[in-house]
């Protein structure tokens, strides 16, 4: 099925993300160079949009099947908690 498909593409994708916003964490915490630093913080505030996106494409193709076992579920949980995630990752920009 090609909605299965593609959520399999985005759970990818999300992982990407999430693995990519923690070399952005370790990578902010030990450098010293400020455009470093704002480069990373840019590529963060994508990545969080990236997600976001995902987010809502997820919740369409929810929509469509309306089955609460299947893969799109699941996509948007996985989504739930990776911005839950991401948001607790915030807090480096603030120091």
């Amino acid at each position: 099925m090609l909605s299965e498909s593609l959520v399999e593409n985005l759970f990818r994708e999300i992982e990407w993300i999430i693995a990519r916003t923690k070399v952005i964490k370790i990578s902010i915490k030990g450098t010293k160079n400020n455009k470093l630093k704002i480069r990373l913080k840019k590529e963060f505030l994508s990545l969080t949009k990236r997600l976001g996106i995902i987010q809502t494409i997820s919740f369409n193709i929810y929509k469509i099947t309306k089955d609460p076992s299947c893969l799109s579920a699941l996509l948007i949980e996985k989504c739930k908690r990776s911005e839950y995630e991401l948001h607790n990752s915030k807090e480096l920009f603030f120091t």
